[in-house]
């Protein structure tokens, strides 16, 4: 299915373009965000679905036509790397952008680990080679939260046009 979609663009102005219509699965434990990021890409002419943890993640892929995901980094029980590394066992050269609001994830602690931190609060703890495992996976981009919604539709086009 062919759509014509309007974005907004940070001038006010409107960026209209064509596309086949995605299946975009999100994946993040904060509802908020979640639903926001669902509200964009559906306004934008994506087709959105949506899991609160990876681990519903993995099996909605498996039951649905997915043409990407975009998965939070920082999520309970099953993080995103464990998420990333679950889904490129079964679908390798599926498009995976990975998306995190810590504001970092390379301040090592007393055991070597990567902590993801916002402000002085620890939100994760990574193994210590959480950056060479995240090139290995191949990630089609990294993005920081809070994404506006013109960027974020913009790293869909190239991503999809890549």
């Amino acid at each position: 299915m062919i759509l014509n979609a309007t974005v907004p663009n940070v001038n006010g102005c409107f960026l209209s373009f064509n596309k086949l219509m995605k299946n975009i699965l999100i994946i993040d434990d904060n509802p908020f965000d979640l639903n926001t990021m669902a509200r964009v890409l559906q306004d934008a002419g994506y087709q959105p679905l949506t899991a609160e943890t990876g681990i519903g993640a993995v099996d909605l892929i498996r039951s649905q036509s997915i043409d990407l995901v975009i998965t939070d980094m920082v999520m309970p029980e099953q993080d995103g790397l464990q998420t990333i590394m679950k889904i490129r066992d079964e679908f390798a050269d599926l498009p995976i952008i990975a998306m995190s609001g810590a504001k970092t994830v390379a301040k090592h602690n007393e055991e070597d680990s990567v902590m993801a931190v916002s402000g002085t609060q620890i939100l994760h703890r990574f193994p210590k080679d959480y950056h060479q495992q995240l090139e290995q996976l191949k990630l089609s981009c990294f993005i920081q939260k809070p994404c506006n919604a013109v960027n974020l539709i913009k790293i869909l086009q190239e991503v999809f046009h890549s």
